[in-house]
């Protein structure tokens, strides 16, 4: 989740909504670029499981806003500058700035890289052979 540190909730399972408003500006040279802007909001829980320090942690979320640009317009690859802030009891706390490349929310079959997903080496098992022949 934005707003908190990878290693703050260990658990074996967890759970983790992410919702995002993007606004795309199309400014100042959309015809080289996509820049946009997002407004965006997480909640998750995680589970001990098997874990051996996995920890029970109740719901948290996270609040937060961000900045996205793409290059070449309409490339899918999308650089993503994001700051959020964690809610702590009736407040928030200090906010987490994370840079990444990529964007890690998707649902649909549609946002899968092909190209990718083509490079990729098949998982051949024992089953798929015979013993024709011999």
């Amino acid at each position: 989740m934005r707003g908190f540190d990878q290693g703050d909730f260990p658990g074996g399972r967890r759970v983790v909504v992410n919702l995002e408003d993007r606004i795309y500006l199309g400014w100042p040279h959309p015809q080289s670029f996509d820049l946009g802007v997002t407004l965006l909001a997480d909640a998750g829980r995680t589970w001990a499981g098997a874990t051996p320090f996995g920890l029970y942690r109740g719901w948290r979320g996270a609040l937060g806003a961000g900045l996205r640009f793409g290059f070449p317009a309409g490339s899918r690859r999308v650089a993503r500058l994001d700051f959020a802030w964690p809610l702590v009891g009736k407040g928030f706390g200090a906010p987490l700035f994370r840079v990444a490349l990529g964007d890690p929310i998707g649902l649909s079959e549609g946002l899968q890289d092909r190209q990718m997903s083509r490079s990729q080496r098949l998982a051949v098992g024992a089953d798929l052979f015979t013993e024709h022949g011999r």
